[in-house]
């Protein structure tokens, strides 16, 4: 099931659109919004969506390609699909932001496409793995492919990400257990995403951004196993 999100400047469109998405299974939840500053607060206060119907035409100097573009950078996971009444005036434009870009649609909407295109939106969320944790009072759910490494300090963990991180009341094993094969113990209170080492060495990894996290001897032989293992099935 799918938590999706439209926004566009045209309230009466939104209105219509609401009732279309209400007759397809796939669709769990749909917010609406009729600008994309509230869609973008909506975001920063927690709310996480599969898929976002972006209008691209707002009447002002930036498009809904620059906002979908904006947005990466906080909530990359979200599919977009871009829905606008020009047929021709945006399409190539599309492909020029950073957009985790799923699809694009003409009004009036085209209910075929569209069920082709929720399709391929829940099987990609299915594929997702995804840890669920508790951050200041609010759930937070945390696309696993993202996380970088986790490091404890006695009753907290900090579940690392490229650009930010988030402190949980939980301990490392716990953590570990909800995550995939792929992450590893390298140290009592490190462990890492394999996925995004650089170099494995006698007593560090780095990773691809230039972190170093420490191995311990009594971790040291589990990781290289379980790495070189990970790197076989890579190849």
């Amino acid at each position: 099931m799918l938590k999706a999100a439209a926004c566009d400047d045209n309230k009466i469109f939104l209105c219509e659109f609401e009732q279309i998405l209400s007759k397809y299974p796939q669709i769990e939840k749909l917010s609406t919004f009729s600008d994309y500053s509230s869609l973008k607060k909506a975001i920063a206060d927690g709310d996480t969506f599969d898929i976002i119907f972006m209008d691209i035409d707002f009447g002002e100097e930036k498009t809904g390609i620059d906002f979908a573009s904006e947005l990466y950078s906080v909530s990359p996971d979200s599919g977009i699909i871009y829905i606008t009444c020009h047929r021709d005036r945006y399409a190539q434009q599309v492909f020029l932001e950073k957009t985790n870009l799923l699809g694009y649609l003409l009004k009036p909407i085209d209910l075929v496409l569209l069920e082709r295109y929720l399709n391929i939106a829940l099987r990609e969320n299915e594929k997702r793995c995804f840890l669920s944790i508790t951050v200041k009072g609010k759930g937070l759910h945390i696309n696993c492919d993202r996380i970088l490494w986790i490091e404890s300090h006695n009753h907290t963990s900090t579940v690392c990400l490229e650009n930010e991180k988030h402190i949980v009341y939980e301990k490392l094993r716990f953590l570990l257990e909800r995550l995939p094969s792929h992450f590893a113990q390298s140290h009592k209170s490190y462990a890492v995403n394999m996925d995004k080492i650089s170099i494995l060495d006698s007593n560090s990894i780095f990773l691809a951004n230039g972190v170093k996290i420490p191995v311990s001897r009594s971790f040291k032989k589990e990781l290289n196993d379980k790495f070189f293992s990970f790197i076989g099935k890579s190849i």
